[in-house]
C-alpha cells in the first residue's frame, strides 16, 4: 500500500497504557493526514528534529498517531509551508496499524519491536537496516475481527531496554 490520501480513524487500545500527547512542530513541505502514523526526522533548519508522515527511512522516531487539532482549522491533513509551522498534537499510546504484506508479523513476534513503512503500515523486520523502529507489537487482529485486520503497537513511549532487537540495530 502507498501513503494515505485522505484522514481515516484510528482504534486506540483503550486500557490507560500511557494515553498522552506530545507537540512537534513540522517540517516544511510535510502533509500529515489525520490518522497517519507521525515521525520525528532530522530535517529542516539546522537539522532539528521536525515532524513528517511515516515512511521508510533510518533515523526516524515514531512519536504517534496525528489527531485532529484543535487549535487549527478542521482539516483532513495539515501540510506546513514554513519549517516549524505549525505545531501539532500527537497522540501516544497503543494504535491498530496495518501490516505491510509483502513483510507481515505474525504473533510470535508479539512483544518485539516492529518497523515503519508507511504512514500507516509496519513490518516484522528491519529491511536490511532501511526501516526505523515504530514501536513494540501488542497484538495481532485478523481478518473477521470487527474491526478488521491490523496490527496493535506501542507508539511514542518506547522504552530503551526490555525487548529484543534484531541483531546489528539499536534505537536511534
Amino acid at each position: 500500500m502507498g501513503a494515505l490520501t485522505m484522514p481515516r480513524k484510528v482504534p486506540q487500545w483503550a486500557n490507560g497504557e500511557f494515553p498522552n500527547e506530545q507537540v512537534a512542530k513540522m517540517a516544511s513541505g510535510a502533509t500529515i493526514f489525520v490518522g497517519a502514523l507521525v515521525v520525528g526526522a532530522n530535517v529542516g533548519t539546522g537539522s532539528s528534529m521536525r515532524a513528517i508522515a511515516g515512511r521508510v527511512g533510518t533515523g526516524l522516531r515514531a512519536l504517534g498517531i496525528m489527531d485532529s487539532q484543535p487549535h487549527l482549522l478542521p482539516a483532513a491533513s495539515y501540510t506546513s509551508t514554513q519549517d516549524g509551522i505549525p505545531t501539532i498534537q500527537v497522540r501516544c499510546g497503543t494504535f491498530k496499524l496495518d501490516i505491510d504484506p509483502t513483510d507481515p508479523v505474525t504473533e510470535a513476534d508479539l512483544g518485539r519491536a516492529v518497523y515503519i513503512t508507511s504512514d500507516h503500515e509496519i513490518a516484522k523486520t528491519p529491511g536490511g537496516n532501511a526501516r526505523s523502529i515504530c514501536g513494540v507489537l501488542r497484538q495481532i487482529d485478523y481478518a473477521g475481527d470487527p474491526t478488521g485486520p491490523g496490527a496493535w503497537v506501542a507508539i511514542g513511549s518506547l522504552p530503551t531496554t526490555g525487548f529484543p532487537l534484531p541483531t546489528g540495530v539499536s534505537l536511534p
